[in-house]
């Protein structure tokens, strides 16, 4: 009965599995999400995204002041 599936960690896209555990998830039919700082987003991953759609890709950022930290 799971239809949605987060992807978070740490930074998930660090793990040197994640492509196949990502592929694995989307291609079983989860919603997925992906919910990464963005550092590790390169040209093969969106290459990868584009043919393997996430549901949704959320980004944090973190400022080191109080005024740019969300």
């Amino acid at each position: 009965g799971v239809l949605e599936l987060t992807l978070t960690g740490g930074e998930p896209m660090a793990r040197p599995d994640f492509e196949a555990i990502y592929k694995h998830a989307v291609t079983s039919g989860f919603l997925t999400t992906v919910f990464t700082n963005g550092t590790y987003i390169t040209v093969k991953w969106i290459e990868i995204f584009k043919e393997f759609p996430p549901s949704m890709i959320e980004i944090s950022y973190h400022g080191t002041k109080k005024k740019t930290f969300n």
